[in-house]
């Protein structure tokens, strides 16, 4: 508005100049000469603001990144589900997508709620990348995930000698099978206490088996059960009993080659597995045991088996000497305390026209059998030590049921100490090894080739 209040101002003097008479020009004052003004209709005041619609502060947003806030990953377990959840943020709270770049195969993770799931089947440590995306911009994390087993046992390696652990430096491996799934695990034997210690990936029922480790350095015979024992989820023991070498060599020292192991169905001379030595013994009359033995607090020592006195004498022999000589000759084969009784004890006598045992035996709901007490019959004989070996195998029948001497497998006659110190040997290890698996079911002695 400048410019035009301007021009108006000079009307009246442009009127003077030309429309009016004219003074000397030494009147006209020059100063007031009219200048054009420089002044556009373009005014600085114009609708055009510098303030206009391009501003400096655009309204365009920066997008950001996603961000994974978990660090670390819970461990898992096999044969168990696994749920863990991936944590992540998004400063424009744009909606995130996840997924697995690199994970083992039985894991994956939702694409919504970054939540991982799966069950692991064997133990270990897995890597994982995890990437979360809100559709333009990505992140990703690493995760190392530690995968545990679902049962551990600690398996004690026995020698049946002395029911004590094994000696160690035999390198004895104890091989476990799931019976089901044929999946397997081996530890060896090891420390103080001879335990074979296994990290299993599956629960179950296992088969076992151990491997002779007889090298001519006292070591032991092998053995193996099927459906040995049942692991649950968590801490487990049990335990096995192995054949010492000593025995088995003490068993060829007394019998030598005269017990012929292959017409019962094994090599010649092989005496190297305890099962193969229970079953020579037990069906060596073609039957199935009627009873493994006494019942395990006789076994363990919490109560003693008690024998009855014999108060007869015939021949000028004590027979109770002969019991006494009996008892000794079983050095704790028999049972670990034996003591004897002047009445109602588990072993008891009756004198007869023969000798003979009676043991009366009683099973579970398991098929376990043991001895409830033994009925012997005996009668006269020559000697002291007659009297004593007559009584020794009549015990043993407690073991290994009613085995005649005539019944066992020799290629030549042997004497009558023979056969029945072989019975002493087999019981000692009978038992320590018991008559039941650590899952409380009958020793199976199967396999046995007539």
């Amino acid at each position: 508005m400048k410019g035009l209040e301007r021009r108006l101002a000079l009307v009246p003097l442009a009127i003077s100049l030309y429309g009016c008479p004219q003074p000397d020009d030494s009147a006209i004052d020059t100063s007031d000469t009219y200048i054009p003004d420089t002044d556009t209709d373009t005014d600085a005041d114009s609708d055009t603001d510098s303030d206009s619609d391009t501003d400096a502060d655009t309204d365009t947003d920066e997008n950001h990144a996603p961000v994974i806030n978990t660090t670390s990953l819970p461990s898992a377990t096999t044969q168990t589900a696994y749920n863990a959840t991936i944590q992540a943020t998004d400063a424009d709270s744009d909606a995130l997508t996840y997924s697995l770049t690199t994970a083992p195969s039985w894991l994956s993770i939702n694409s919504s709620t970054g939540v991982l799931s799966g069950t692991p089947t064997s133990r270990g440590t897995s890597s994982l990348e995890v990437k979360v995306s809100d559709g333009s911009l990505d992140a990703t994390k690493t995760y190392s995930l530690t995968i545990n087993p679902i049962a551990t046992v600690s398996m004690y390696v026995i020698d049946s000698d002395d029911g004590a652990g094994i000696t160690t430096s035999c390198n004895v491996d104890v091989v476990l099978t799931n019976t089901s799934s044929g999946y397997t695990e081996t530890a060896r034997a090891s420390g103080a206490s001879s335990i074979a210690a296994f990290s299993l990936d599956q629960t179950g029922t296992y088969d076992i088996s151990v491997a002779s480790t007889n090298t001519g350095s006292n070591c032991y015979g092998g053995f193996e059960h099927a459906e040995w024992d049942n692991f649950i989820a968590g801490s487990n023991s049990s335990w096995v009993t192995l054949i010492p070498e000593t025995y088995q060599n003490e068993v060829v020292s007394v019998v030598g080659s005269q017990l012929d192991m292959a017409t019962k169905g094994y090599p010649a001379g092989n005496v190297d597995s305890v099962r193969d030595l229970f079953i020579y013994m037990l069906q060596s009359n073609y039957r199935v045991p009627d009873s493994y033995g006494w019942n395990d607090s006789i076994r363990d020592s919490t109560t003693p088996l008690t024998v009855d006195t014999i108060d007869w004498t015939y021949g000028g022999i004590q027979y109770n000497d002969g019991l006494e000589l009996a008892i000794s000759y079983w050095d704790g084969s028999l049972a670990p305390d034996v003591q004897q009784v002047s009445s109602g004890g588990d072993i008891w006598f009756t004198r007869g026209s023969n000798w003979q045992a009676d043991p009366n035996s009683e099973d579970d709901s398991h098929g376990v059998w043991t001895v409830t007490d033994v009925e012997i019959e005996y009668t006269a004989a020559g000697t002291l030590e007659s009297v004593a070996m007559f009584f020794a195998h009549e015990m043993g029948h407690s073991y290994f049921n009613h085995t005649n001497v005539s019944l066992f497998v020799m290629d030549s006659s042997p004497s009558v100490d023979e056969p029945h110190e072989l019975e002493l040997l087999t019981a000692r290890n009978f038992t320590n090894v018991g008559n039941a698996t650590p899952r409380g079911y009958s020793l199976q002695l199967d396999g046995y080739t007539e």
